[in-house]
């Protein structure tokens, strides 16, 4: 395993990556996303993402930490520029 994944297996292990949906909302308003685009981005439904805003829904740790990697919100963890 390399040291990224065992550092991104390690932080799972807690509370960390576990969203509240005023999180969820927030996260997506600092990105400037519609919900439609947020939901795109994590291939899901727009009222699935709606459900994750609302409480209805929890959204996995492995989801959460995408954005919050997308987003450049993770201290200690950084993604690759893959633009073009």
């Amino acid at each position: 395993m390399n040291d990224l994944a065992s550092v991104i297996l390690n932080r799972l292990e807690g509370d960390e990556f576990i969203a509240k949906p005023a999180e969820i909302k927030a996260l997506r308003e600092r990105m400037r996303l519609k919900p439609i685009e947020a939901a795109k981005l994590i291939s899901v439904s727009r009222r699935t993402w709606e459900r994750y805003e609302y409480g209805e829904l929890t959204m996995n740790q492995s989801t959460w930490l995408f954005l919050l990697l997308l987003a450049g919100e993770v201290q200690g963890l950084t993604v690759l520029n893959m633009g073009g």
